[in-house]
């Protein structure tokens, strides 16, 4: 504050000056005034919600999910990683992947993008017991989940069926094909 008092009144002291002073005199009261004062920008952000999942847990006829298996394990990672984590790691070099066919991993990526920034509050619960068979070297699991998405206008929550299909390649469980039935709550 001494160096803004000592400023203005050299300033203020000067004849050539004068004119200026008493602009210099409002910037340095103004200055003063927030020197204090923390100033946030404003960001372009979605409402955070309070709890947008406070009753989306399993339903009266739907049990939690056990974790006592490797690929339940890995689908319950994939969908918790879903609500703010790029997944596609999750997926094999080529999938089947929803209604878009054979895709590549970038594509998902892209995907998943596009997802984000249309909803960029996500979060998933699986509910149910992931009903988990396996034929020949694939894994098909069906599993349930209860989600609510909430973007800068609106909140959707429901329930999504999904089908999973999950091979081991190279020692590690990858997607190779996923489909998806939403109701809306």
């Amino acid at each position: 504050m001494s160096v803004i008092k000592f400023i203005l009144n050299r300033v203020l002291a000067h004849p050539a000056w004068a004119g200026l002073g008493v602009l210099v005199a409002v910037l340095a009261l103004i200055i003063s005034l927030f020197q204090n004062t923390k100033i946030e920008p404003k960001r372009n952000e979605p409402p955070v919600l309070q709890n947008p999942l406070v009753n989306i847990g399993p339903k009266e006829n739907e049990s939690p999910v056990p974790q006592n298996s490797l690929i339940s394990k890995f689908v319950i990672a994939y969908f918790e990683n879903s609500q703010s984590e790029d997944v596609s790691y999750f997926f094999a070099d080529r999938v089947d992947y929803y209604s878009m066919g054979i895709v590549s991993r970038n594509i998902i990526r892209q995907d998943a993008a596009k997802h984000e920034k249309k909803w960029p509050n996500r979060t998933y619960k699986v509910v149910g017991s992931p009903q988990i068979e396996k034929v020949g070297s694939t894994y098909i699991v069906n599993t349930t989940l209860r989600f609510a998405l909430a973007n800068y206008k609106r909140v959707r929550t429901g329930r999504a069926d999904n089908i999973l299909k999950i091979q081991m390649i190279n020692g590690t469980q990858k997607i190779v094909n996923v489909r998806e039935t939403v109701t809306l709550d």
